[in-house]
């Protein structure tokens, strides 16, 4: 089964700036562990993180929720990195098509034996 990490899903949901000491597995340890870039320290240069859930811009269960769409799509798309593996290659494919004829049919047969094999769900 395919798991995203939080930092992961944290890009997915475009939040920037920010630090995680750790891999939260609920609500509590993302408070605990999350940390936001707030702004910048004039004297040191240094980032300036809150641990304010306020500052975050981001909830844990818009994070839960769009891990579970990111699994959903790994699983939905999972044929296509089956097929590409077996599929002949590009090159193999576009010299079939520009020969035509017996050259064409053939491909066509390997190709679809692959998309048979690893049939895109309903």
């Amino acid at each position: 089964m395919i798991n995203f990490v939080t930092g992961q899903v944290l890009d997915r949901l475009g939040v920037k700036e920010w630090a995680l000491h750790g891999e939260p597995t609920n609500e509590a340890e993302f408070l605990e562990m999350f940390h936001k870039v707030v702004g910048v320290d004039p004297t040191n240069n240094h980032s300036i993180m809150s641990n304010d859930p306020a500052d975050f811009g981001v909830t844990w269960s818009q994070i839960e929720s769009t891990k579970q769409i990111m699994i959903d799509e790994w699983i939905a798309t999972e044929y296509q990195r089956d097929r590409k593996p077996e599929y002949p290659p590009i090159g193999d494919q576009l010299d079939a098509l520009w020969k035509g004829g017996d050259a064409a049919t053939e491909m066509l047969a390997k190709v679809q034996a692959v998309k048979e094999k690893y049939p895109k769900p309903e």
